[in-house]
């Protein structure tokens, strides 16, 4: 039985993103929204009221993946791992990447 989800603070609203759930709470990442293609890193934690979504900005040293849609993302051991997909650059190669 399906049941709605109220949430603060959505994320703008996408499409091409993935979302894993990794100890009680979602990530969200990447897509395209507005015409842009994101690389943005969004989590939800579902234990907590009310669910409200967090966008972690990575710091100027931290490798950040490019902006991507209709990648696959998995998690495994705690880490997620986004491999492949498309971006805005034509034939621009799409390494993998993990968040830990």
């Amino acid at each position: 039985q399906w049941e709605e989800v109220e949430t603060a603070k959505l994320p703008r609203p996408s499409y091409g993103h993935t979302v894993c759930v990794s100890e009680g709470k979602l990530l969200l990442f990447g897509g395209v929204d507005n015409g842009r293609h994101s690389n943005g890193l969004h989590t939800c934690d579902l234990s907590r009221q009310p669910r409200t979504w967090t966008r972690h900005m990575p710091s100027a040293a931290a490798a950040v993946p490019p902006a991507r849609r209709l990648h696959t993302a998995v998690l495994c051991g705690g880490r997620m791992y986004v491999l492949g997909g498309s971006c805005h650059v034509p034939n621009e190669p799409q390494e993998g990447a993990v968040f830990s």
